[in-house]
């Protein structure tokens, strides 16, 4: 019969232990429920979903301030905005010079 040492730093324990679970007297952090794709998560973050590390692809947009003159559009792109705001200026008037 052979026996298996477990080798590994506090932090390697908790991070291959499910959350929950205890290990050598380790706290385990480890999730596996995680539903978050490279797209929820913002670039140049990482995150580990279901065991697996994932680097981010969602763009940040920062707080765009658009001023609209009449007639005029913008998109919205996808990704993440901390803020902002759009302006319509000079709003489109229908008037006609006959009063009812």
């Amino acid at each position: 019969q052979s026996t298996k040492i477990i080798v590994g730093t506090e932090n390697e324990i908790k991070s291959k232990t499910l959350q929950g679970q205890t290990f050598l007297g380790v706290t385990g952090t480890a999730t596996s429920d995680a539903t978050a794709g490279a797209g929820d998560i913002l670039t140049g973050k990482t995150a580990y979903v279901k065991g697996a590390k994932v680097s981010g692809s969602m763009a940040n947009r920062g707080s765009p301030n658009v001023t609209l003159n009449a007639g005029k559009s913008y998109t919205i792109q996808k990704g993440y905005y901390d803020g902002g705001c759009i302006t319509a200026k000079n709003p489109i008037r229908r008037e006609c010079g006959i009063l009812c």
